[in-house]
C-alpha cells in the first residue's frame, strides 16, 4: 500500500525530502555534461571561432549521453521541486477524479495541504500510516512544475532555470537521433548549467544539515 506519511508526519516528510534531492543530485552528478563540463565548455566556446572541425571532435563524444544527459539533469529538479512542495506543505502528488475541482486548479497551480484537507481528510490505516483517498499513485510532472508560472514561484529555483529545464524537457521526449548541431550548446547554456551545478551542490548540503 502506497501511504501518504511525509505530508502529515514531520519526520517523514524530513526523510522524503532528504531522499528525493539526494537521489536527484546522484543522478544530475552522473550526467556527462556535469562530470566534463569542463571540457564541453572548451567545445562549446569553439562554436563561432571557425575550426569547425575542432569544435566537432570536440562535442561529438557528448552527443551519445545528449539524451540520457537531458533525463538526468531534468530528474534533479523535478525532485528537487517536488521536495519543495513538500516542505512548504504543498501536495506533490496528483489529484484524482474524485476532486474535479482540486484536480483542474492542481494544473495551475499548487495545492495546499489544508486546502486538500478541508475537501477531503487523509485516513488513518493504522500502523501509524495514512492515505488520501483523493490521491493518484504519481506525482505532479516536469511539465506542470516546468511550464505553470505559479509552481515555479512557490519554490526557490531560479527563474532563469526554467526555459533551459523546458528545453531539455523537449531534447529527452524526442525520439530520432540528434546530431551535433541541434545539443543545447549555446554560451549561454553553458553559463546556466554552471549554476545549476552550483545549484545542486548547495541544495543537497542544505538538506543534509536540515534532514540528515
Amino acid at each position: 500500500m502506497d501511504t501518504h506519511n511525509w505530508y502529515v508526519n514531520i519526520e517523514d516528510k524530513g526523510r522524503t525530502v532528504l531522499n528525493l534531492v539526494r537521489v536527484g543530485a546522484d543522478v544530475f552528478g552522473r550526467a556527462r555534461l556535469i562530470q566534463e563540463f569542463s571540457e564541453f565548455s572548451l567545445a562549446c566556446s569553439l562554436a563561432n571561432s571557425g575550426k569547425d572541425e575542432e569544435y566537432k571532435a570536440r562535442l561529438l563524444p557528448f552527443l551519445d549521453e545528449y539524451l540520457i544527459d537531458s533525463i538526468r539533469v531534468c530528474i534533479f529538479f523535478e525532485n528537487y521541486m517536488k521536495a519543495a512542495l513538500i516542505e512548504r506543505r504543498y501536495i506533490a502528488h496528483r489529484i484524482g477524479e474524485g476532486l474535479p475541482d482540486l484536480r483542474k486548479e492542481q494544473k495551475r497551480r499548487p495545492i495546499s495541504f489544508n486546502e486538500l484537507t478541508a475537501v477531503e481528510p487523509f485516513t488513518d490505516v493504522g500502523g501509524m500510516n495514512v492515505i488520501h483517498n483523493g490521491l493518484e499513485q504519481f506525482a505532479i510532472g516536469a511539465e506542470t512544475l516546468f511550464g505553470k508560472q505559479a509552481y515555479r514561484e512557490a519554490v526557490d529555483v531560479p527563474p532563469h532555470f526554467f526555459p533551459h529545464l523546458r528545453s531539455l524537457t523537449k531534447d529527452r521526449n524526442r525520439l530520432h537521433f540528434m546530431n551535433y548541431r541541434e545539443m543545447g550548446h549555446s554560451e549561454k547554456f553553458v553559463e546556466v548549467l554552471g549554476e545549476m551545478m552550483s545549484f545542486v551542490d548547495l541544495a543537497i548540503r542544505r538538506v543534509r544539515v536540515t534532514y540528515g
